[in-house]
């Protein structure tokens, strides 16, 4: 029995995923670990951030403006490789 463990011990492939965004005052953060013989991939998409102060004097005047547009973090299994994939990518 304890033979037959180690055995699926050894066939089981862990994964572990980690992403961070930090945008302050944004803090984005997605961890995984998950056992799949598929391989995963993470994507972490920034489209637009953008920062605006303004100060003015003598009365003292400060604005800031925090614009985030669609940040997204994603962790998906691998697509598989297409025909025509495979065709292109073979050794001639």
């Amino acid at each position: 029995m304890k033979k037959l463990k180690k055995l699926l011990r050894l066939q089981r492939t862990e994964s572990r995923d980690h992403a961070r965004v930090e945008l302050p005052p944004l803090v984005m953060e997605v961890t995984k670990r998950f056992t799949c013989k598929v391989p995963h991939e993470i994507t972490v998409v920034v489209p637009r951030a953008e920062v605006r102060e303004r100060i003015q004097m003598p009365f003292f005047t400060r604005n800031r403006e925090i614009i985030y547009s669609s940040i997204t973090i994603i962790i998906a299994p691998r697509a598989p490789l297409t025909d025509t994939q495979k065709i292109q990518k073979s050794p001639l």
